[in-house]
């Protein structure tokens, strides 16, 4: 018994050396975390105050010291009621995936990652300019975490609701995009520097608003006023009375009974063309009944043509001729009537009218 004690106090100077030696270690470690809770406490004040830039440099802070599921979770929540959906969306993401987050923290975490996770699509819709998509990536983002855990306790972030009014003004929807500023000002952990932002735009959209029911209920032009005697579209227009009347045609005068020269003048006219086609053709037979004549002949035969060569000339000295005799018929007639309506002119003032009627101009010749 006597030698075990004098083993004990001989191993005693070496134990209290080795408790020395690692008594720094203990003691840092110690500050390390405590370091990190002071850090998540003044974070959690700087949130209740709703200072959520300094909350989140202060948890960033902390969890560099001590990775703790509640540090990454308030860091997402500031992170969203700054806008800043994507930098959210990874601090949910790491809550889900730390092995030591609670069940009921995990499910919430996951909702909430999932729907920052479209708003921060939605914010690259909007920059992009695919503002009806934008809307909907925001709208299905606030449907998720009004569905997901702890829905009432933390409701969608204003931050969301103002991105999702800026995509409504974008697309034209100022009323939607009115009511989802109002949410921001009813939000009671908004940012104030936030809601005074959305103030200002309500501001602009009630002016927008404001302008174009204005515009809406300006009296419209009517337009010309109808003609309240139409007339009909089929129907010439009247004469201008003011119109001075045209000069009649050399020999020709309208009314009941016009006297007119023109007939005779024409008449004539085709009867020396016709005696100069009938001189024409004469002339023409003339010539190629001399050429079967002149031809070679022997025994009373053309030799200097083939048979058929002289027949078709022959033939062809004949057709001519009958043109030539229809011609001068032709002309004869028409120089004789041309003299007649040229000596009967003189005679009657109403042997040549022309007479307007619905259908046209009537040409009267009487003899």
């Amino acid at each position: 018994m006597i030698s075990s004690r004098r083993s004990v106090i001989a191993w005693l100077p070496a134990l209290l050396g080795l408790a020395v030696c690692l008594s720094p270690l203990t003691a840092g470690a110690q500050t390390r975390a405590e370091q990190a809770a002071e850090l998540r406490k003044a974070a959690g004040e700087r949130m209740d105050a709703r200072d959520y830039e300094g909350a989140r440099e202060q948890y960033e802070a902390s969890i560099k010291l001590e990775k703790k599921a509640v540090a990454l979770w308030n860091l997402g929540r500031c992170a969203e009621q700054l806008g800043d959906f994507a930098a959210a969306q990874g601090a949910f993401a790491s809550v889900v995936a730390d092995k030591g987050t609670p069940p009921d923290v995990r499910a919430a975490a996951t909702v909430r990652s999932e729907a920052m996770n479209q708003a921060a699509r939605g914010v690259e819709q909007l920059a992009g300019g695919a503002m009806q998509d934008a809307v909907e990536s925001f709208r299905t983002a606030i449907r998720f975490l009004k569905a997901g855990e702890w829905a009432e306790r933390y409701p969608p972030p204003a931050a969301l609701y103002m991105k999702l009014g800026d995509a409504q003004v974008a697309a034209k929807d100022l009323k939607g995009a009115r009511k989802s500023y109002e949410k921001v000002l009813d939000n009671t952990v908004a940012p104030d520097a936030l809601k005074d932002k959305v103030r200002d735009k309500i501001a602009k959209v009630d002016a927008d608003l404001a302008a174009a029911e204005a515009d809406a209920n300006k009296p419209k032009d009517p337009g010309p006023k109808p003609d309240p005697n139409p007339k009909d579209p089929n129907l010439k227009p009247d004469k201008d009375p003011n119109a001075k009347p045209k000069p009649d045609s050399p020999g020709v005068r309208t009314g009941s009974g016009p006297r007119i020269g023109a007939g005779s003048i024409i008449t004539g006219a085709v009867g020396f063309v016709a005696v100069g086609f009938g001189v024409y053709f004469a002339t023409q037979s003339r010539a190629t009944w001399n050429e079967v004549a002149n031809a070679k002949q022997e025994a009373g035969l053309v030799t200097g043509l083939s048979q058929s060569a002289a027949q078709e000339r022959s033939d062809l000295a004949s057709s001519q001729a009958t043109r030539a005799w229809i011609s001068y018929g032709v002309g004869a007639a028409g120089i004789i009537t041309g003299v007649v309506l040229a000596l009967v002119r003189g005679s009657d003032k109403d042997n040549v009218t022309v007479t307007p009627s619905p259908r046209g101009t009537t040409l009267g010749l009487r003899f």
